[in-house]
């Protein structure tokens, strides 16, 4: 057979002539224009094809020209083809071209003419009937009424043309993998002729690109442009063309553009609109698709091109406007962005202001000798050609074409797309069913097929799956047709479809109307009644879903990616939603990186969308890659299938080309020049192990210029490892992104805020813009009745479950979302460890000081262990305080409620119920258990922490509560109600506290001393607040390790005395407590840092001052006078004696205090003047004196302060003179 289903021969053709188009199309449009042809044609502009398009225009002499300005012409032979006249001269006069252009014979022939290549594609004929006009086929033919001599003519080109080697659309699968297969056929001609033709030019050729790769800077970031000065003759366009071949894989989008000179612009209504098309031409041309509707203004190609790295090659320009249309000002393009310009005006360049000018000289004698012969001594040549014919040639032919990068090349994308998705590990989870009546099955459904494995979604059509498999996918595609609905078993497969739609929420189902509409949508006559009221049934409630119809302003190309973007849409909701924005982010960073081997990094907490949002990248932009791989869960991979194998499976093509050494990992010095450089992207995801990465990454040698590696990682150390400068932290979804997806997964549209219950907002609150817990708890709420949910979810915030609800939270909520936060927990040291648990359970919204301090006299070396959890992204410092994601901390929680069920033995608590079961006494004297209540007190050795919020609660305490927790570090009881209706009581007394504590917080202690017997040697902070203490303890202490010590409002205290021991103490606060009368001298107290003595109302005296003092609140006491020590102290910063209406006045050295910004003295009414040393305090920013009545006058010195932002003398009754601001 002549034709079959294997790709033509790929002669090569006459490369004299400027072709205009790559393809023209010859077909029959009512067969094909609206189904096979408009796939074909997307296929084709994929790929970067240009095909000649009739837009349905008449018959006319343009046809026949288009036909000889292109260099193939495919051959669509339908049904019908031979009943159009049109068709059937169309086919002629492609014979004739054919014919009167010769073909060659030798494929690898220097300087030949092969010929015009003819493919046809039987579509739905049988290429017999072609050749011998019999069938359907000759039958239309013989009923096309035509002079004799031209129904010759057509049956002399059908016979020719069926003897040509092409395809046979009945011997493929589906019409998806034969367009496949002919534009990847097509693409690989052009590719190679292409390369042939440049040859003609090619004596001297190499030393003119090395001269010029010299002034090109290929890899400089810098923008040039350059020109190349060619005299008339020397061949200008073969200059431009092996320029352009020679650099084009450098550069992210490059084309070229001949003939220019040949642009009209009086076929334009006005110049403004000439410009527009130039413009239009210009990006039309880089990227391959058209742009005539986004070009709107003559600034539009600049706001494109000015961050892309573009390679511009105009050729024979003649026009200095044109060349300020197309590239007036390097700021137009990108970094390291090169325009080319040839012409034989060499006056042009200087015009523009080109200073790197090319210029190419006439050849020399020997060259001009071997030119001539070339040309005119074919014999000669073809000597030479012989003399290769061994492969040599061939070979060489061969190597330049791999050399070759297009960008539209989106065959290594397809390819990738399709291993990804077998890879997927819940493949069926992923699965979209198609159902159609069979005679779909090869056209549309096939393209449908296609375009979903594209996305990364497995789909299939017509499967005979069982019930139970059904269910298990995410989407159903249903086409109906005209014969679908007189088929029993496609209504049999809706029935079921439809059960499953019903059983499971998440299921999407898509109706689609193939050539039908949905009123034509009945169910025909059968002779089972029962059968027709069920089938009708299910139509009606098909035909109200949202669904696609094939309209005839659509064609079916549309149709498909309509369909496919919608269930796709509807399946990962969100991957759309805030993506946009976080790919122009990842593209302002590549812009930051020189031209080489470039590497980003993804960052961000498990479930933010790292993998979204690098699968988003890698879909958009691949096609513009050589070689591409995105590897999900890397780790995960590497280990099950190491790395030899990993190598093999997504760069096999590549590593079978390499010698055997070279594929081996083992041998990284092989010399590079061994292997081809590729411009390849490679995404490895989810990666915890930055030494596998690395090990991976150096087992490809062959990463060109251009190339890209993307990791991602919750772990911000991988990055550093493997030297990765650029990451991209990818922030939560913003409040109205965070009501979208959440929208979308619970209710499949978007909603209001008013309009959302308000459990939805409380679990959008909770999420607090994490995509994956969004889309969880959604698909939840969608599968569960409202009241059933909202019951769950607050319950699950009180931590009040009963045994089934508890069930099902371990089953959804534990191994949904907490297992993907909970490996970056496993990664932790135990150091690390403890330092997360205790920040969770008890730190999260402190201070950052605060927390390292408490940590740090634990020995956990805060330090190191927060900046490890900040860059494993379990912890943030927001405002200087610890932050963290409620989904985190529920996690660290529930990590310490899984320790043991027996809640006295788990090492931290902060649950008021189990506390108060443990500390009251009440329960355990009606225990009437002694066994009983020493074993619960025997087991709370294990105890480390207890933060117990006693707002709402009031009890009695034991006095033996804390007398077994012998490793207790953390004791904390809250109470913000500052009165005797809530707290805890001690009628029996305390009779022990722990020795290792390192934080005892007590609102409202209600007794007078804390224990005798208890040992403060590790606190690190002491804090009593509104407590009945008279004084802290009898007798002497080691306060060695005591930072903090907080006593406010404790009005029996009397006495403070022993704080003089605390040498490392930094803040003493004892605001309120009304009876005490002395401070301690602190003049020894080298760390103390702030004094709040406020509301001290009898102290009268203040003692020596520390040093290193930088805060000092006296305010409302009855001091009468500062100690002059107050000059050494200069490090004080904030120094606040309002009220102190016993204030006579300032020793002279608070001038020494140069550092002091603020200094309030209001209602100090005994104050009469200030002293003018205080003109020495020159960084001082604020002064308030207002209501001092007695004050007299201010110092001139007053104005050295030159930082001053704020002076108050309101009702300074007084006040006689202010010196001026001179």
């Amino acid at each position: 057979m002549a034709s079959s289903s294997s790709p033509p021969s790929s002669p090569l053709y006459s490369s004299s002539r400027n072709w205009k188009y790559d393809v023209f199309p010859s077909f029959c449009g009512p067969d094909v224009r609206k189904t096979f042809l408009s796939h074909l044609w997307t296929a084709f502009n994929t790929k970067g094809i240009n095909t000649f398009v009739d837009n349905e225009i008449k018959r006319s002499m343009s046809i026949e020209t288009a036909i000889r300005e292109s260099r193939i012409a495919i051959v669509i032979l339908s049904r019908n083809y031979t009943s159009s006249s049109w068709c059937l001269d169309e086919l002629v006069e492609i014979m004739n071209c054919r014919e009167e252009l010769g073909q060659v014979v030798l494929p690898v022939f220097y300087e030949v003419d092969p010929g015009q290549v003819v493919l046809p594609v039987f579509y739905e004929v049988d290429p017999t009937d072609v050749k011998r006009q019999t069938g359907e086929f000759g039958k239309l033919l013989r009923n096309t009424c035509k002079p004799k001599d031209v129904i010759e003519r057509w049956r002399q080109a059908l016979a020719d043309v069926a003897t040509i080697k092409g395809y046979h659309s009945h011997s493929w699968d589906g019409e998806a993998s034969l367009i496949k297969e002919i534009a990847t056929n097509i693409s690989n001609i052009l590719i190679y002729s292409t390369h042939s033709k440049d040859l003609d030019g090619l004596l001297g050729m190499g030393t003119h690109l090395e001269m010029m790769e010299s002034l090109l800077c290929p890899h400089s970031d810098e923008v040039k442009m350059i020109g190349i000065w060619v005299p008339s003759g020397i061949g200008k366009t073969t200059i431009a063309k092996s320029l352009y071949q020679q650099f084009a894989n450098k550069f992210q989008f490059s084309t070229i553009m001949l003939n220019i000179k040949g642009f009209n612009a009086s076929t334009c209504q006005n110049e403004h609109n000439a410009k527009l098309q130039l413009q239009t031409q210009l990006l039309s041309q880089l990227t391959n698709q058209k742009v005539t509707d986004d070009i709107s203004h003559l600034g539009v190609a600049h706001e494109i091109l000015k961050h892309k790295r573009v390679l511009v090659v105009i050729d024979d320009l003649e026009d200095l406007g044109q060349l300020d249309t197309l590239a007036k000002e390097l700021q137009w393009f990108g970094p390291g962005s090169r325009i080319i310009i040839t012409s034989k005006d060499a006056r042009l360049s200087k015009a523009h202001g080109i200073n790197h000018i090319y210029k190419v000289g006439f050849p020399a004698p020997d060259e001009a000798l071997q030119i001539f012969l070339c040309d005119e001594d074919k014999e000669l040549s073809h000597h030479h050609v012989s003399c290769l014919h061994d492969g040599e040639l061939a070979k060489g032919f061969s190597e330049v074409r791999q050399e070759l990068i297009t960008n539209q090349d989106l065959k290594g994308d397809l390819d990738t797309s399709e291993r990804a998705c077998k890879r997927i590990s819940s493949r069926l989870l992923h699965t979209v069913y198609i159902y159609c009546e069979d005679t779909l099955q090869y056209s549309f459904a096939s393209h449908l097929s296609m375009d979903f494995r594209r996305k990364g979604i497995y789909a299939s059509v017509n499967c005979n799956e069982t019930l139970d498999v059904i269910e298990g996918a995410r989407a159903s595609v249903v086409v109906f047709s005209k014969n679908y609905l007189f088929s029993t078993s496609c209504l049999d497969k809706l029935v079921r479809v439809l059960q499953c739609w019903r059983k499971n929420g998440q299921l999407v189902v898509v109706p689609v109307f193939y050539g039908v509409s949905p009123s034509d949508v009945v169910v025909p006559e059968h002779k089972s009644a029962d059968r027709i009221r069920e089938w009708s049934s299910e139509l009606q409630e098909l035909r109200e879903l949202p669904g696609h119809q094939f309209r005839e302003r659509f064609n079916e190309c549309e149709l498909v990616e309509e369909i496919v973007k919608d269930v796709y849409k509807k399946l990962f909701p969100a991957e759309n939603i805030g993506i946009d924005s976080k790919l122009l982010d990842i593209e302002h960073l590549l812009r930051k990186q020189t031209w080489g081997v470039r590497r980003i990094g993804i960052w961000g907490m498990p479930g933010i969308g790292k993998t979204t949002l690098a699968r988003a990248f890698f879909d958009q932009y691949s096609g513009g890659y050589e070689a591409s791989c995105f590897i999900q869960q890397f780790d995960k991979a590497f280990h099950e299938k190491g790395i030899h194998r990993l190598l093999g499976e997504y760069f096999g093509n590549i590593l079978k080309d390499l010698p055997r050494a070279c594929s081996s990992i083992t041998r990284p010095s092989l010399p590079r020049d061994r292997l081809r450089k590729k411009r390849t992207l490679v995404v490895l995801d989810d990666v915890y192990n930055p030494l596998v990465a690395e090990s991976f990454l150096r087992g490809l040698h062959w990463f060109g210029p251009g190339s890209l590696i993307i990791i991602t990682s919750r772990d911000k150390q991988v990055f550093r490892f493997c030297q990765i400068n650029h990451v991209y932290e990818v922030q939560s979804l913003n409040k109205n992104e965070a009501l979208q997806l959440f929208s979308q997964c619970a209710f499949g549209q978007d909603i209001g805020e008013q309009n959302l219950p308000k459990l939805s907002k409380e679990v959008i609150d909770y999420a607090n813009g994490n995509p994956f817990a969004l889309s969880f708890y959604g698909g939840e709420l969608k599968r569960r009745r409202l009241s059933e949910t909202e019951t769950t979810f607050l319950k699950l915030k009180r931590r009040r479950l009963s045994e089934t609800e508890t069930k099902f939270l371990k089953l959804h909520t534990s191994y949904e979302i907490y297992n993907i936060f909970k490996s970056s927990y496993e990664s932790l040291n135990g150091n690390e460890k403890n330092i997360f648990l205790d920040i969770t359970c008890f730190f999260k919204g402190e201070n950052v000081d605060y927390v390292m301090q408490l940590l740090e006299g634990c020995g956990f070396f805060p330090h190191v262990g927060i900046d490890v959890l900040v860059d494993k992204c379990l912890l943030t410092i927001s405002e200087n305080r610890v932050e963290m994601h409620r989904i985190i901390q529920d996690l660290g929680r529930k990590i310490i409620n899984k320790e043991t069920k027996q809640i006295e033995r788990r090492s931290r608590l902060w649950e008021p119920r189990t506390i108060k079961f443990l500390l009251e006494d009440d329960k355990l004297e009606a225990n009437k258990d002694p066994k009983a209540t020493y074993t619960r007190a025997l087991g709370t050795e294990d105890i480390e922490g207890i933060f117990l919020d006693a707002s709402k609660l009031l009890f009695d305490v034991k006095p033996t509560a804390f007398e077994n927790m012998l490793n207790l570090r953390f004791l904390k009881i809250d109470c913000s109600n500052n009165d005797n209706l809530y707290g805890l009581r001690l009628p029996k007394g305390l009779e022990s506290l722990p020795y290792e504590l390192r934080l005892l917080h007590w609102d409202n202690y209600p007794l007078q001393y804390l224990p005798e017997d208890f040992e403060p040697c590790h606190l690190i902070e002491l804090n009593m607040s509104y407590s009945q203490l008279e004084k802290l303890w009898e007798g002497t202490k080691n306060l060695e390790m005591l930072k903090m010590l907080r006593i406010c409002h404790s009005q029996e205290l009397t006495e403070i005395d022993e704080i003089c021991r605390a040498r490392n103490i930094e803040l003493i606060d004892l605001q309120g407590c009304t009876k005490l009368q002395t401070f301690p001298a602190s003049g020894q107290l080298e760390h103390l840092r702030v004094v709040n003595l406020s509301n001290c109302t009898q102290i009268k005296s203040f003692p020596e001052v520390s040093p290193n003092i930088e805060e000092l609140h006296l305010q409302r006491t009855g001091i009468s006078e500062l100690p002059i020590s107050i000059g050494n102290a200069i490090n004080l910063k904030i120094l606040d004696m309002s009220h102190c209406s016993s204030l006579l006045e300032l020793p002279s050295s608070i001038g020494n205090a140069t550092n002091l910004q603020k200094l309030y003295l209001k209602y100090c009414s005994s104050l009469v003047k200030l002293p003018s040393s205080i003109g020495n305090a020159i960084n001082l920013k604020e002064l308030n004196l207002s209501h001092c009545s007695s004050l007299v006058e201010l110092p001139s010195s007053i104005r050295n302060a030159t930082h001053f932002q704020k002076l108050n003398l309101d009702y300074c009754s007084s006040l006689e003179k202010v010196p001026s601001s001179n």
